[in-house]
């Protein structure tokens, strides 16, 4: 039996049939998914359609929910052994990848042509108009009548993250055609000073949010999963501890010298301070790579302390960031006997695919998982816990992974733990993200009154 649509999803596809362009903003969890397939299902008018996602959810969200939601419909994963051919097939759907563009577009340049509807799932993926596959995008999808964008985090780094994605809807009907002079209309420049240069960074100008949020609103749905559903709230909440004095002797040698060496011998360094950053905080996750590419394990204890976090809960996911964490944490699991999986770039999709089931049903205590590849899409409502191994300064990747038990489906109280090393460079990266979560919240915040209004 297939479930019936919620009120706000039957008023989205009425929404989306109504207009060629829609940019739909709405919080992961509100099952945007669904209510695009609804579209198709409904209107000849959107068929054939292609839609290009994330990969590690073509078949995990797209295919599985086409599957249940609409079986009449037919469609395909465009994979690099098919994509040409797949294209060219007689399917009402077809799937596939953000970085397919690069290669449709060397390959066929007008191979989008027949379609009458696009859909790009995480449309964030092309924010950057100078990459060259948004370029590429841009260019094959010209002349499809019907496009609509996907995303619950719109502005993950602020306002100009908005505009390419815009412009691949509208072709610059209200923000413009040109993305430096919407810069210029939106921000203003500044000189930043750090290591004895000086360089620029764009500032936005007060009040801008309204602005922008007025130019697009005729185009944009806005729902938060709150007014959608009434679910049990997510609290968040940091987990302190004192890293130990080796810990410690190495993350200042490293933040004195940018550079370290070990007692094997094998050493480590900081070009600038970027890296720098990042070295101080792998010390900080228990282990730094060397300039050779391995890892050396400075001191188990953080591993320690995120696994007896999870062990404390029923049912956990743990974001970890780089391959050691996974490597260290996988087995101290395995030690203390918990049961688990692991999902990454490295995963296959019916593996992964296999693994979300299994972890529904139960079969593992813990999922450990990197953000870039479960962060969308996903459903993992077993879930009860997040535990953020460190810290990401990838907002979009923080807030997408924090909504994968957080959403339609769950039936309890659910929590993220961000475990920080106090007084270290955790703290103000943590800060960092917050800072950047105020400045999305912002302008959704401006954004959700007036489509009210409209």
């Amino acid at each position: 039996m297939i479930p019936p649509l919620f009120q706000h999803q039957l008023d989205d596809i009425e929404f989306i049939k109504s207009r060629p362009f829609v940019f739909n903003t709405s919080d992961p969890g509100t099952g945007k998914t669904r209510t695009i397939i609804e579209v198709i299902r409904q209107s000849p008018q959107h068929r054939p359609a292609v839609v290009f996602a994330p990969k590690s959810i073509l078949q995990a969200s797209w295919g599985n929910d086409l599957d249940r939601f609409a079986p009449k419909l037919t469609w395909i994963i465009a994979n690099p052994k098919n994509r040409l051919e797949a294209f060219h097939l007689d399917v009402d759907v077809v799937l596939t990848n953000h970085d397919a563009v690069l290669h449709l577009l060397k390959a066929e340049p007008k191979i989008l042509r027949r379609f009458n509807f696009m859909i790009i799932d995480e449309s964030t993926a092309f924010k950057n108009p100078t990459a060259q596959r948004s370029k590429a995008i841009a260019k094959l999808s010209e002349g499809i009548p019907n496009r609509t964008n996907l995303t619950g985090t719109p502005a993950p780094n602020g306002i100009l993250d908005l505009w390419h994605q815009i412009y691949l809807l509208d072709r610059g009907t209200r923000l413009g055609p040109r993305y430096y002079a919407f810069r210029a209309a939106i921000c203003e420049p500044q000189t930043t000073h750090a290591g004895g240069q000086s360089f620029s960074t764009w500032s936005e100008k007060p009040g801008v949010e309204t602005v922008v949020a007025q130019q697009i609103q005729d185009i944009t749905i806005r729902r938060t999963l709150e007014e959608c559903v009434d679910l049990p709230e997510q609290s968040n909440y940091y987990s302190y501890y004192e890293p130990n004095r080796k810990t410690l002797n190495a993350y200042y040698a490293m933040k004195r010298d940018s550079l370290l060496e070990f007692e094997s011998g094998k050493v480590t360094t900081a070009v600038h301070a970027a890296a720098l950053t990042n070295k101080l905080l792998q010390i900080l996750s228990g282990a730094i790579y060397d300039n050779n590419g391995g890892y050396d394990l400075i001191d188990p204890e953080r591993y320690e302390l995120v696994l007896e976090l999870a062990l404390q809960r029923q049912h956990s996911l743990i974001a970890y960031t780089w391959i050691h964490q996974k490597a260290e944490l996988t087995r101290l699991a395995a030690k203390r006997g918990i049961k688990y999986a692991t999902i990454d770039g490295d995963t296959p999709a019916d593996k992964r695919n296999q693994i979300v089931t299994d972890y529904q049903n139960g079969l593992y205590q813990t999922l450990f998982a990197h953000p870039q590849s479960t962060g969308h899409g996903l459903t993992l409502t077993k879930a009860t816990t997040i535990i953020w191994a460190s810290p990401t300064f990838n907002l979009e990747h923080y807030l997408q992974f924090n909504r994968r038990p957080y959403r339609i489906g769950q039936t309890r109280k659910t929590e993220v733990i961000n475990t920080c090393a106090k007084g270290t460079y955790e703290e103000p990266a943590y800060a960092r993200l917050n800072q950047k979560k105020e400045t999305q919240t912002n302008f959704l915040d401006f954004l959700t009154p007036i489509l009210e209004l409209a």
